[in-house]
């Protein structure tokens, strides 16, 4: 993990969700990999179901 806050500071917009994190992968492939991972899938669910009531996770090309 990049970066990782459980009350991360909002300067524009709103943000009513109790944590943002930043991973960063060698390449999107790597990424996708993770999410689909067999070892991910317990995290997923917990994360989905159990963690918040509403998450977000987007996957974004970095340079």
């Amino acid at each position: 993990m990049i970066a990782g806050s459980p009350m991360p500071t909002i300067k524009e917009a709103s943000f009513s969700l109790n944590w943002a994190a930043v991973l960063r992968f060698p390449s999107m492939e790597v990424a996708e990999a993770w999410y689909h991972s067999a070892e991910y899938q317990p995290y997923l669910d917990l994360r989905i179901n159990e963690l918040t009531d509403y998450g977000t996770m987007i996957f974004l090309e970095g340079s």
